[in-house]
C-alpha cells in the first residue's frame, strides 16, 4: 500500500523524521553517488520501518529490513522481513549498510549483536544513527516524566528507551573498531551529531500539550527552523551518526 500524502509530508518535513534522517541521507547520497550502479539495492537499511531513509534517497533504490511488515511503503524502498540480530545475507553483501534508531531499543547484549551482524554483511560502508549518552537520556526522561504527570499513556518507544543504558557515541566507536579487527579487516570511523536537544524538549512538550499544537511544532521546527539552527555537538545533540568506511586504504601523495 502506498502511503497517503499526508502521513509522507510529515514523514518528510516533521521534525521528528526529518531530523533523524536528515544528515544521515546527505552521508549516504555522497558514498552511493561514488558506487557502480548494479542491478540489486547498493543500499540496506535496518530497522526502515515504512519509509526510513529511502524517503530521503527517492532516487535510490533501498532495500529495507525490519521485524514487522510495514503497513505502507514507497516505490524505490523493497522489504524483507528479518531481525537485525541475525540477518539473512551473506557476508559483504552490501556496499553500503544504515541503521537509524535501532540500537537504543536493544540490550546492551543485543545491541553488540547488532553491531556484528551491521559489520558482517557490509562491504564498504557503514552508517549507524542512534540516540546517545546523557542528554537524550535526560530529554527522553523528561518526557516520560510530563506523560505520567498529565495522566497520559507513554509512548512505547520512550519505555524500550528508557528499560536500557543508552547508547555512547565512544563505545559504539569502540565496539566498531574491535570486531572489524577481529574480522581481519579495517576500518577509519568518523562521528556527527544531529537534532539539537532543546528543539526535541520542544516538540515534546507541545506533544504532551495537545496533538495539534504537536502537529503546528513538529511542522514548523522541521521544515523552518531546524535547517537554520548550527549542527550540534556531542554534549547538545540527542542523536550521534557514526560512519565506518571499510577496508578503504587511503594513500598520501
Amino acid at each position: 500500500m502506498r502511503p497517503n500524502i499526508l502521513h509522507s509530508f510529515m514523514f518528510k518535513l516533521g521534525f521528528d523524521t526529518r531530523v533523524r534522517n536528515r544528515v544521515a541521507a546527505a552521508l549516504l547520497r555522497s558514498i552511493l553517488a561514488q558506487e557502480r550502479r548494479q542491478s540489486r539495492p547498493a543500499l540496506l537499511d535496518v530497522g526502515c520501518g515504512s519509509f526510513g531513509v529511502a524517503m530521503f534517497l527517492r532516487e535510490i533504490p533501498v532495500l529495507g529490513v525490519d521485524r514487522e511488515l510495514p503497513r505502507t511503503t514507497i516505490p524505490n524502498l523493497t522489504f524483507q522481513r528479518a531481525a537485525i540480530t541475525a540477518l539473512p545475507f551473506p557476508d559483504r553483501s552490501f556496499p553500503v549498510v544504515s541503521c537509524i534508531d535501532v540500537l537504543e531499543h536493544l540490550s546492551p547484549a543485543d545491541r553488540e549483536r547488532a553491531i556484528r551482524e551491521l559489520l558482517r554483511v557490509s562491504n564498504r560502508h557503514l552508517v549507524i544513527a542512534c540516540p546517545h549518552g546523557e542528554a537524550a537520556h535526560n530529554c527522553d526522561a523528561q518526557f516520560l516524566s510530563a506523560c505520567l504527570g498529565r495522566g497520559q499513556s507513554p509512548p512505547s518507544w520512550v519505555l524500550e528507551h528508557q528499560s536500557h543504558p543508552y547508547p555512547k557515541a565512544t563505545v559504539i566507536d569502540s565496539q566498531v573498531r574491535k570486531y572489524i579487527s577481529e574480522a581481519g579487516r579495517t576500518v577509519t570511523t568518523s562521528l556527527f551529531y544531529c537534532e539539537n536537544v532543546g528543539l526535541s524538549r520542544l516538540v515534546r512538550s507541545a506533544a504532551v500539550f495537545s496533538p495539534l499544537l504537536y502537529v503546528m511544532t513538529n511542522l514548523f521546527l522541521g521544515a523552518i527552523i531546524d535547517p537554520l539552527v548550527p549542527s550540534p555537538n556531542d554534549k547538545n545533540s540527542y542523536r550521534m551518526i557514526l560512519l565506518a568506511d571499510l577496508d578503504i586504504h587511503i594513500h598520501n601523495a
